[in-house]
């Protein structure tokens, strides 16, 4: 649902075009037939023309769905030859959070043979899995799975049998899925995204650091290491008092938050009295909740104290101006893991590949 995007995840359509993804999974509506009218959709799902009209729309751009010409929407049938494959991406994301990822998937896949179908889970851990399940029934062309977040401890324990015996091509982005499949992955280079960080803090003027990360320390370890390692080339240092691990359990709850935890915790420590000039975190959800607490203590940013995510994410109306960014190449991720399945799709046979994206470029400077 990436064509969501800037879209509130509570409003009508948004839920309404979950509801037919669901409905198109269990094969309500045949696949190779046509759907019913505008008007019979709406009388069925009691809303308007106008939000049957808009969800249709998202679901034709992500794949979900084929326009027919003169005749209407149809539900694609991968059987049928002159349709084109259908490839699943199956990511823990928020629509308006998987756009750039998607592009990329979608531009490294034939524009002829295969189109992108997106599912997001918007955080649900339980939902991902399940949307696998589903997607594994469906036998698609070929598989991306995106599960960021299910470091967590409390992530669900799920059998990944039925893709395992399923053959159908798989990669996964990252390493936060825990499926324990043996399949392509490309991953994004934590330390890489660290160094620059570092440097950038430096070329402004830091002098005092600190990091809030959600990561679990097996995971955090590399990062702070090359965080340190770049930080004393110029004598600074990150000494660990300095260094938070916050929780989220409220963000990956249902409706999801992804600020609201760690502006929490921060406000705890702001009370407490932390100060420090820069604010290194690891992801721009957090580092939104950060700087909202920041802001409700008093303290100017960036004028008393500067924020700066390891990772950019589309964070729509939450993102203000006063938050420095960097990139992991989101296009160029989904775009590594689109040449790795077209590749399988061709009849590449040979063993499980593994690419690391070892880039971070500054996206947005900081404004007063």
């Amino acid at each position: 649902m990436s064509n969501a995007q800037g879209t509130s995840y509570n409003s009508k359509a948004v839920r309404l075009c979950e509801q037919v993804q669901d409905d198109l999974l269990k094969g309500r509506f045949p696949a190779g037939q046509l759907l019913p009218t505008e008007f019979e959709l709406a009388e069925q799902y009691a809303v308007s023309r106008s939000t049957v009209r808009r969800v249709l729309a998202w679901l034709v751009a992500d794949g979900h769905l084929l326009k027919e010409p003169q005749r209407g929407v149809m539900v694609p049938d991968s059987r049928n030859g002159h349709h084109q494959q259908q490839v699943a991406w199956v990511t823990t994301g928020h629509s308006e959070n998987v756009m750039e990822c998607g592009r990329g998937l979608q531009n490294a896949l034939d524009p002829d043979r295969c189109t992108l179908a997106t599912y997001c889970s918007h955080a649900d851990l339980n939902l991902y899995h399940k949307l696998i399940d589903q997607v594994v029934a469906m036998r698609p062309a070929g598989i991306v799975l995106q599960g960021e977040g299910l470091h967590l401890a409390r992530r669900p324990v799920h059998n990944p049998r039925a893709l395992m015996k399923s053959g159908i091509p798989t990669v996964v982005i990252g390493g936060d899925d825990h499926l324990e499949l043996s399949c392509d992955r490309v991953f994004a280079s934590r330390f890489y995204a660290a160094r620059k960080t570092a440097q950038y803090a430096v070329s402004q003027g830091a002098r005092e650091l600190a990091l809030v990360t959600l990561l679990p320390p097996n995971l955090a370890k590399p990062m702070i290491a090359e965080l340190r390692r770049t930080l004393a080339v110029s004598g600074r240092q990150l000494p660990e008092e300095r260094i938070f691990r916050f929780e989220s359990p409220r963000g990956w709850s249902q409706p999801p938050d992804p600020y609201i935890d760690t502006q929490e915790q921060m406000a705890r420590l702001l009370t407490d009295g932390f100060r420090c000039d820069t604010i290194l975190v690891d992801h721009d959800y957090p580092a939104v909740g950060v700087l909202r607490a920041l802001l409700a203590a008093g303290i100017r940013v960036p004028g008393e104290t500067r924020v700066i995510s390891f990772q950019k994410c589309q964070v729509g109306s939450a993102s203000p101006l006063r938050l420095t960014t960097f990139d992991h190449h989101r296009y160029d991720i989904g775009h590594a893991a689109g040449e790795i399945l077209r590749r399988r799709l061709d009849g590449h046979t040979g063993p499980p590949e593994v690419h690391r994206i070892l880039a971070a470029d500054l996206i947005a400077g900081e404004t007063g």
